[in-house]
């Protein structure tokens, strides 16, 4: 019954996953026995203040999560040029805000007897703005907890994969209407420094059901992340989104 949850509000205080405020790349630390790793483990994060809700909050995301649809009448510039191996600041303006819901339940696992009830499931959406432009609703958990097979964190160095279904060309993504309306090819996103663009394009872009490759925060020192010939020879397939470093 836990297993969505993604913060808890309790008293002055809310505990929140890891996911939700770090790089995408970052991967959970891993518990060790004497007989080798055994499991991974989210940090949770405390920050003062609650959702002014009573008794214990346990939020979740709602079972729809909605996107922004294109309207008529409305211009949105689109390009996807092709990438020339430069890096951007692109999603600057990219944020993630939690609504509250009216869905709020109390959790309990047995029904006999009468008590006060202290702890309850709070709906809450997360959803990423473009400045003022609302664009979509995002499970950031779920999404991060995507296996290697669609979620690729690369390492600093030169990662080759095998050379099946690789793409010819790979095309910029400067703004949130060139990610929804991706092009059949593969897509660099350039969000160059900002760990939350980064994030919100990752879990919107895994969402969508397209292969992420995460660079790595601090480059690879022989420059092949920027690189376009090697980056579209050893790793990119036809219609991943790849998600810029972050330095």
């Amino acid at each position: 019954m836990l297993k969505e949850v993604m913060v808890l509000s309790v008293g002055d205080s809310t505990y929140s996953l890891s996911t939700l405020s770090s790089d995408p790349h970052t991967k959970p630390d891993t518990l060790l026995s004497n007989d080798g790793p055994v499991t991974e483990r989210t940090c949770i994060v405390r920050t003062f203040g609650n959702v002014g809700k009573y008794g214990i909050s346990l939020l979740i995301p709602p079972p729809e999560l909605k996107m922004r649809k294109p309207k008529s009448g409305e211009w949105n510039v689109i390009n996807h040029d092709i990438w020339d191996g430069a890096s951007a600041d692109s999603f600057g303006e990219t944020s993630l805000h939690l609504f509250l819901t009216e869905y709020r339940v109390a959790y309990t696992s047995s029904h006999r007897g009468n008590r006060d009830i202290q702890a309850f499931f709070q709906e809450a959406a997360i959803s990423i703005y473009d400045g003022k432009t609302w664009v979509g609703d995002v499970d950031v958990v779920r999404a991060m907890k995507h296996d290697s097979a669609m979620l690729l964190r690369i390492s600093k160095r030169k990662e080759q994969l095998k050379r099946e279904a690789l793409a010819n060309e790979i095309a910029c993504v400067d703004n949130w209407y060139e990610l929804l309306d991706k092009p059949d090819r593969p897509v660099l996103v350039r969000s160059r420094g900002k760990w939350l663009g980064r994030l919100a394009a990752a879990s919107i872009s895994l969402q969508l059901g397209h292969r992420v490759v995460l660079l790595p925060n601090d480059g690879c020192p022989k420059g092949c992340f920027t690189d376009v010939k090697f980056m579209r020879d050893y790793l990119v397939r036809t219609g991943d989104v790849i998600i810029d470093v972050i330095n």
